[in-house]
This record gives C-alpha cells, structure tokens and sequence, in this order.
C-alpha cells in the first residue's frame, strides 16, 4: 500500500474558528486588530493510504459526498482546519510521520534486497521472469524468462534506479529525520539504505492515550452544534452528528478500524465520548532512542 498526499481549498472564517483552536484565536485577534479578512481560502493536504492518486482521491471525495448527503459541504474547511490543528498542536508526535514511514520501510526493504544481489555481483544463479497482461488478439499469456547474466545485470541495475527514484518521489511525506537523510544521497548503496531502514524504524505506530481522539471527537461535536442544523432534537449526540465526526477521523488516520454500517459508526463515537474507550484505534508516532 502506497500513500497519496491530496492537496485541496476550503473557505474558512477565523471569527467562527477562534472558538475551537487558539491558532484561529490568535491569527483571528491579528487580523481583526489589522483590519483584514476574516475569512480566507485555507489550502491543506491530506494524507491517503492507497495505491494510486486516483484511489487517493476517490477515498477524498467519497468523505466529500458525505457531507454533502448531510447538507454540511460547506463546513468541510472547518472540520478539516479544526482537527488537523488539533493533531498538529496537542498530538505532538501524531500518526502523520508513523504511516507514512511505515510505508516506506517495505519499499527500503526490497531495494536492500536488490543492492544485497548487486554486492555479490553473481547473476549467473539468477533469471528474470516477466509476466504480461495484455488482452490482444492471439497474444500469448506465457511467462517470458530470462537467464542471460548480462541482461539481468542490467536489469537490477535500472529497477534499483527506478526504485530509489521512487521512494525519493514520496519524501514530503516522510519523517523530518528520515527525509532530511534521504535528501543527502544522489545514488543508494547498502549503507545509506540501512540507515534509512533504521531511521524509518525509529518512528513507529504505538497505542497512544485516548485523551487526544476524544478531544478532537468533543471539539468538532461543540462546533456542530453551534453552526449546523444535524442536531434539530438537542440530544447529545445525534446520528448525523457521529457520522460525520467519524467520518472526519477517519480521514485524518484516527481510526484505524473500519465500521460498515452507520449503527457501528454512531455507537463508536458514543463509546469514544462517553466512556473514553477507543485506545486501540490510536496510532501516535514515538520517536525511540
């Protein structure tokens, strides 16, 4: 599983926000105090687990359509600026560096395991077998396998290139200790590769206290009832309500455990909210020394 960084704007009012985070009170007092805008365009990212763009963007818009079934689209840069300052701010060493290394790792590993066949530099024991799916007419589907040393020599060659390339492409999303390595090498070689695998393991998912799912669930709770209509009985929580604080989380990584119906969904957000319960769904990422 790869992961997708998603750029996206929001309109956001810093009069509405300054109640739910004090960087949106603090950047609110300024502009109030300097006669600007209080409300601005916010540009954010997200990170997606998924294979493709087009997959990352897909689970994006799937949370999008949600809130638009809900009627509260144009709430989504609220949501979005309130929970991922909360993760930024009180999180400390949030989740955000912990998947997105732990991604890398495996791609590190194979390319350990190609630059390993290129030190010991015999391709004579080695062959390649190259697999096609092609659909066209009269095509055959038999595998191809190549055992000449030279080409397969060659071949290691290019796809330790290609692979290394591949994991430089991704490192605005890794960890500011791994990616500020990653950064100093031009060519890979087994030692900068098993540093990198060190320092990729450093930053690792642990259980992390509730305290900070059950903030960000409590704070985007406060700001729906204030400024939408999910809750028109005055409960304590309505069903709409959960939905899309869930919905929210998950997005940001929070919940790691998939519900497929919305009882599942609405009876979590309650055990989160009054019980405290959810620890296991927590990951933190704890730098280990």
């Amino acid at each position: 599983m790869n992961i997708v960084t998603l750029s996206a704007t929001h309109t956001i009012s810093y009069e509405v926000l300054k109640d739910y985070h004090v960087t949106a009170q603090a950047i609110y007092d300024t502009r109030l105090k300097q006669k600007q805008s209080l409300e601005v365009e916010f540009d954010y990212e997200i990170i997606v687990p998924a294979e493709t763009k087009e997959g990352g963007e897909a689970v994006f818009i799937a949370y999008l359509k949600k809130l638009r079934d809900l009627g509260i689209y144009l709430h989504t840069g609220h949501l979005i600026y309130i929970t991922q300052n909360i993760l930024k701010f009180e999180g400390n060493y949030i989740n955000d560096e912990a998947v997105s290394n732990d991604f890398v790792i495996g791609e590190l590993e194979v390319l350990k395991q190609l630059l390993e066949i290129q030190a010991i530099g015999d391709y004579s024991n080695l062959k390649l077998d190259l697999n096609t799916r092609s659909k066209a007419p009269n095509h055959s589907e038999l595998p191809i396998k190549i055992v000449n040393s030279s080409v397969i020599k060659s071949a290691v060659s290019a796809i330790i290139q290609n692979q290394f390339e591949y994991i430089k492409g991704n490192e605005h999303a890794y960890s500011l200790e791994f990616n500020e390595e990653l950064i100093t090498i031009d060519k890979p070689s087994l030692e900068t590769t098993t540093t990198l695998i060190e320092l990729a393991k450093r930053v690792k998912p642990k259980p992390f206290a509730t305290q900070l799912l059950y903030t960000v669930c409590t704070t985007l709770l406060s700001y729906l009832n204030k400024w939408t209509t999910l809750n028109p009985d005055q409960v304590a929580l309505s069903n709409d309500q959960a939905k899309v604080i869930y919905y929210t989380c998950k997005l940001h990584n929070l919940i790691n455990l998939d519900h497929h119906i919305d009882k599942e969904i609405t009876d979590y957000i309650r055990s989160v909210l009054n019980n405290n319960r959810g620890q296991h769904t927590m990951l933190a990422s704890i730098v280990e020394d």
